[in-house]
């Protein structure tokens, strides 16, 4: 059976009696993470969660940047998300660095910028 995330909220909107616990949003994971035994392997889920919300708050970068967002395990700070930027001249980097800073302070994951 395949459903689509919008059939998939109006769905939930219409079975769920308290407006409050209707979900905002549904993505779909194919494959679900499991772990070796098979149950769900939900810090994966919070990693893809972190990316998506990185990803936004760093949409329409200045000087034309292109970004992608990879959230992993890290030893000291638990996850660390690597913001990969793309198509940004040197002598731009120090003022886009500033504009990376000031879109993540709000978020508690860690992160690194590497250029590319």
């Amino acid at each position: 059976m395949t459903v689509t995330p919008g059939e998939l909220e109006a769905w939930v909107r219409e079975r769920t009696p308290e407006r409050a616990a209707v979900p905002i949003r549904v993505d779909v994971i194919n494959p679900m993470p499991l772990t070796g035994v098979g149950k769900v392997f939900k810090p994966h889920l919070r990693w893809l969660a972190t990316e998506r919300a990185f990803s936004q708050a760093l949409d329409g970068l200045p000087n034309g940047g292109r970004h992608s967002i990879h959230v992993a395990p890290h030893g000291t700070h638990g996850s660390l998300a690597t913001v990969t930027v793309h198509d940004v001249a040197p002598e731009d980097r120090e003022a886009v660095t500033k504009d990376i800073q000031a879109r993540l302070a709000p978020f508690v994951t860690r992160h690194t910028i590497v250029w590319a």
